[in-house]
């Protein structure tokens, strides 16, 4: 975020802060949720109409609690799709981490719960001990990290959107390729680029490097 970005104070401007929590978990906590992007633009699952959601282009975030480490990835349905490419991807963000051990938490919700249990099977086959637990029913802030994340992948999605359709002088459509793109680097910049209170970036605290190796 640049204060003198237009982009980004558009991007993040309806946002307030969001200060990241202490915990005493031992285990690494990985978060996951949806955020949905629609012709009038870029939503939580909480902002989006049910009946737009039929039509917008689903993203699956996925966050490091340990690290602050984010990914995101454009799927093409909620839930495991049969080419098996987004629990594919989901392992290879665990791997990239480096931890051998972690918790994947998402909410309650069915076929997200799908895809977090054949994550964690493949996880284990891999040498990851690898465990799942859903959100806690009634209780909002379980799944805090993840929507959380989601809220930030939001504002950075509609800053590198705005940008380069004003560059553009043009509307990208859903069904573009780049717009796939848009959302693995906005979280590949929240990674890479932003720093912490520590003035380590995730990538830094993940890798030990500033190098952004293996997330494009």
């Amino acid at each position: 975020y640049r204060s003198w970005c237009p982009y980004c104070v558009e991007g993040f401007g309806r946002e307030w802060p969001h200060k990241r929590g202490t915990s005493n978990r031992t285990v690494p906590l990985i978060s996951c949720d949806y955020l949905y992007i629609t012709a009038k633009g870029v939503f939580t699952k909480e902002d989006v109409e049910d009946r737009e959601r039929e039509g917008a282009l689903r993203v699956l975030v996925v966050y490091c609690g340990n690290t602050q480490s984010m990914f995101a990835h454009a799927v093409p349905r909620k839930g495991a799709d049969t080419d098996g490419y987004i629990v594919e991807q989901l392992v290879q963000d665990v791997l990239w981490l480096g931890h051998s051990k972690i918790v994947i938490r998402s909410d309650n919700e069915p076929a997200l719960l799908q895809v977090v249990e054949r994550v964690t099977t493949a996880l284990r086959t891999k040498g990851v001990d690898a465990a799942s637990e859903g959100s806690v029913p009634y209780d909002p802030q379980s799944n805090g990290a993840a929507e959380g994340a989601v809220r930030r992948l939001k504002g950075s999605v509609r800053a590198i959107l705005m940008g380069f359709e004003s560059r553009l002088g043009a509307r990208i459509p859903l069904d573009h390729p780049i717009m796939a793109w848009a959302i693995v680097h906005a979280a590949h910049v929240r990674t890479c680029r932003v720093k912490g209170d520590d003035g380590k970036t995730a990538q830094q605290r993940a890798r030990g490097t500033t190098h952004p190796d293996g997330l494009m």
